[in-house]
């Protein structure tokens, strides 16, 4: 997961922080399988997008680029080289969408 964090005291701007989120499954002594895998939310009618923990974006970093997409009114390319050129990170388009879509459902 990619996201946005604070630095830390002293410093100014934002830093870009990617995570590895490890899943596993084992199985015990009994035949037992346990899985972790990410967790989703249950279907709603009328609503087309999934919403589950299994995304590249995390919360701040989603916001910013609701933020580029919708109150500045960059397309997804124009935020797409914002994230380019400031961040040094490359999403595409459907990620883009993605997350300007998603946070409208939760």
């Amino acid at each position: 997961m990619i996201d946005l964090e604070l630095p830390e005291s002293g410093r100014c701007g934002l830093e870009v922080v990617q995570r590895k989120h490890l899943y596993h499954a084992r199985q015990c002594a009994c035949g037992h399988w346990t899985c972790a895998e990410p967790a989703t939310a249950g279907e709603e009618a009328d609503w087309r997008v999934a919403l589950s923990e299994r995304h590249l974006a995390g919360p701040r970093l989603v916001a910013l680029i609701c933020a580029l997409s919708l109150r500045l009114r960059l397309s997804r390319r124009r935020v797409q080289e914002f994230l380019t050129d400031w961040l040094g990170r490359s999403l595409s388009a459907a990620t883009i969408n993605q997350c300007c879509t998603r946070p409208g459902a939760q």
